[in-house]
């Protein structure tokens, strides 16, 4: 499955957070050469429904926000795009937001080479990697696509896609509008490794009160498999009783099997330059063949499952009274057994079965703690590296608002 481009122990009592409290932001956005106002700016909290537009006066009040971490951003025509990382805990006013103009060269579309035919060779392949392939992902659909650029490199082979505006998304599995603004897809095909990012704002959409409810069902399917409530869960320790089960897992590199792939590799090297056919495994002692079909059936990477399940104290721990920080050796898998696969995903993978239970693979990329906020927010967001059920799961079509609530 492709990889997804997020302890010393205390008491997590110390941790407190109240979902009931909500706070205000207001501020300005003004030019940064000129000091003048910049009015119809973008400004919202991304992966929210906070947003607001700026009046003439370049002014902007975001109202119902809950305490926690989150990225601001502010986007315009003409403008590089600001985003900054903050935490709420009270109220935020007199915020003055200064926006750069961009450099002609940077106003230019045109930034790398694109396929002529870029959305027929690849638009397919974009939308299960960044919309998804769950039941969700047939009715949510990117509305301007003629916005999207296809670039690839045959000699890296990779796969860029750029956005030349924000790309309008309609969400009508888990009713939502989604404005995304992408910021960097790359598929890096040599390793099966899939990331992403952009900035993010819902709007709900409006339906009838049958229709709302089927999106409220919906919505809470999502999260109970989504990777934010497990942050969730993780920030107030109560992994074990929100049903999770988690295991340490190491992978180990088969080196003997590697040895004899090298020997066959050279093999048929030799068979090239010289024009003789012969096959590899008749040309070893009877025992040899026997060895060399046992070996390289062997997994490379060996995976080993270390015997006992953990609790969230083995692989967490509060670093303030607002954070909590991820940490663990090797390979962390996180199952889920009250859930079992869909079947969209047990027929993507080996063996699939919809008997199996939502099971997923994760580590730190960066080899350090990933620190989340009481709303499911983590950060550094490249730390996090996801493989299994929530490397095919968390997609644009699965979703959530850092501001959901169950």
């Amino acid at each position: 499955m492709y990889k997804i481009a997020l302890l010393a122990c205390f008491l997590f009592a110390a941790i407190h957070y109240s979902f009931g409290q909500t706070l205000s932001v207001k501020g300005t956005v003004t030019d940064s050469a000129t000091g003048k106002p910049v009015a119809n700016a973008s400004v919202f909290f991304s992966n929210t429904s906070y947003g607001a537009i700026t009046d003439n006066a370049g002014t902007f009040n975001i109202t119902g926000m809950q305490p926690g971490k989150y990225t601001l951003v502010v986007s315009f025509v003409g403008y590089q795009t600001y985003s900054e990382s903050i935490t709420l805990t009270t109220a935020a006013e007199n915020i003055n937001i200064l926006l750069k103009q961009k450099p002609a060269l940077l106003q230019e579309v045109v930034v790398r080479k694109y396929l002529k035919d870029g959305w027929e060779q690849w638009g397919q392949f974009f939308l299960e990697n960044f919309i998804g392939s769950s039941s969700l992902s047939r009715d949510c659909q990117v509305i301007n696509i003629k916005a999207l650029k296809f670039s690839y490199s045959k000699k890296e082979e990779e796969l860029t896609v750029d956005a030349t505006e924000p790309l309008e998304i309609e969400n009508k599995a888990l009713g939502y509008r989604i404005q995304y603004q992408l910021e960097n897809f790359t598929f890096k095909f040599s390793q099966k490794y899939l990331f992403y990012a952009g900035y993010v704002l819902f709007t709900e959409m409006e339906g009838s009160k049958r229709k709302q409810q089927q999106w409220k069902t919906a919505r809470a399917a999502a999260y109970e498999v989504s990777q934010m409530r497990f942050m969730r869960s993780l920030f107030r320790n109560r992994l074990v009783e929100d049903g999770y089960q988690l295991y340490q897992l190491e992978r180990i590199p088969n080196t003997e099997r590697q040895r004899l792939r090298r020997h066959e590799k050279n093999y048929y090297d030799t068979v090239r330059k010289t024009g003789m056919i012969v096959n590899y495994e008749n040309t070893l002692p009877p025992d040899s063949t026997v060895y060399f079909k046992k070996i390289t059936a062997q997994k490379d990477p060996v995976e080993i499952i270390h015997p006992g399940m953990l609790k969230g104290t083995d692989i967490a721990y509060g670093a303030d009274s607002a954070t909590a920080a991820l940490d663990f050796k090797n390979y962390l898998i996180v199952r889920y057994p009250k859930r079992t696969i869909p079947p969209e995903y047990a027929s993507e993978i080996q063996g699939g079965s919809v008997k199996q239970p939502v099971s997923s693979v994760v580590f730190l990329s960066l080899g350090q703690p990933l620190f989340v906020t009481a709303n499911g927010y983590y950060y550094p967001i490249d730390n996090l590296m996801t493989e299994g059920f929530w490397g095919w799961w968390e997609k644009l079509s699965t979703l959530l608002p850092y501001d959901y609530m169950p």
